[in-house]
């Protein structure tokens, strides 16, 4: 099997839990120039010893992401099946029902892959060619712990090193178009095979039920409602909710949350929200809530992406009530926390 070196430092880093090897951070070697696209590696330390196992992609700046720190763990089912068992019993603890994430990548030591589950449904996204490689045993350790009725796979990489298909597919079973999911005790409905990423956004859940417990008796608008994750939740409690998003096939899957629910408080207008912002004749707001897309997608994006944040809360600061509460989210990896704070602070 491959085997990569790596300095001092950067082994330490690995022994500490730290996931991943960059480019410039291995010895080369003609082995190396000859590594097959995310095949499994062995890392070892500037001694020469063995301190790792993980998958190798010389063509990606994160050449190698560690599947394990013990040397001599091989990857196959058994291993795979354990790391979701593991994240499975571990998470089961806090959720009565199967609709919550199963696998955050490398938190649970399976880097590039990301599970979702949806009741007896499953959606996984694959995000880097080493991920790729191990689907067959991620699908089958699904299969023999969960026993659903189908499970999609999104190829999701936005980087070309990692040559992926772009695609989605079912892989197993069946997927219906609309699947109803439960969440805070909320109705939902997604669409796996035409929705963002894996369907639905579950890491946002506790922020949604936070959001909401302030929005009694309140006028509330969710921008970039999408499926309505923040809007249905807040229209258990406020006078009013406004949903707005510029996709279609979003605001039905909210008009149909809204209706399984029994709302009647909810308004959905279809805009793009830059668009719609640019109106001087918009009611106030006691709560304003934005949870965009991401503005930066590559580093090399940064400035522009923090002047599109800044830009957008300006705007929705124009619909906040004196007094009233503006929330805003980011799913974009290079707005640290830090920076994006000073950017909506500004």
């Amino acid at each position: 099997m491959l085997e990569i070196s790596v300095n001092k430092k950067v082994s330490e880093a690995i022994l500490k839990g730290y996931p991943w090897v960059f480019k410039d951070d291995i010895g080369r070697n003609s082995e190396i120039e000859l590594s097959q696209l995310g095949e499994p590696c062995f890392i070892k330390n500037h001694s020469g010893k063995r301190i790792a196992i993980g998958y190798f992609n010389k063509f990606s700046r994160i050449s190698a992401r560690v599947l394990s720190t013990n040397p001599n763990d091989k990857i196959d089912q058994n291993f795979i099946k354990g790391k979701i068992e593991r994240a499975y019993n571990w998470r089961k603890k806090h959720f009565e029902e199967n609709f919550f994430r199963l696998i955050y990548a490398e938190s649970d030591g399976l880097g590039g892959v990301i599970i979702d589950l949806y009741g007896d449904y499953i959606s996984i996204q694959i995000n880097t060619r080493g991920a790729y490689n191990l689907l067959e045993y991620i699908k089958d350790s699904l299969i023999e712990l969960l026993n659903p009725k189908g499970i999609l796979v999104n190829y999701n990489s936005t980087s070309s090193a990692e040559k992926l298909p772009q695609k989605k597919e079912v892989v197993y079973g069946n997927i219906p178009e609309i699947i109803e999911i439960h969440e805070n005790g909320i109705k939902y409905f997604c669409n796996l095979m035409e929705g963002q990423k894996t369907g639905y956004f579950f890491d946002q859940r506790a922020n949604r039920k936070y959001l909401a417990g302030l929005a009694k008796g309140k006028n509330f608008i969710d921008l970039y409602t999408h499926s309505g994750g923040f809007g249905m939740l807040a229209a258990k409690h406020a006078k009013k909710v406004t949903l707005v998003d510029r996709s279609e096939l979003a605001l039905d899957l909210a008009r149909k949350a809204a209706k399984a629910n029994g709302f009647n408080n909810c308004e959905f207008i279809k805009a793009d929200i830059f668009d719609y912002l640019k109106s001087d004749e918009l009611p106030k707001f006691d709560i304003v809530n934005t949870d965009p897309p991401a503005f930066i997608k590559d580093k090399k994006d940064l400035r522009a992406g923090m002047a599109g944040y800044q830009k957008l809360t300006k705007n929705c600061l124009k619909l906040c009530r004196q007094g009233g509460i503006f929330a805003i989210s980011s799913c974009s990896y290079f707005a640290r926390p830090d920076g994006f704070k000073q950017v909506v602070e500004e």
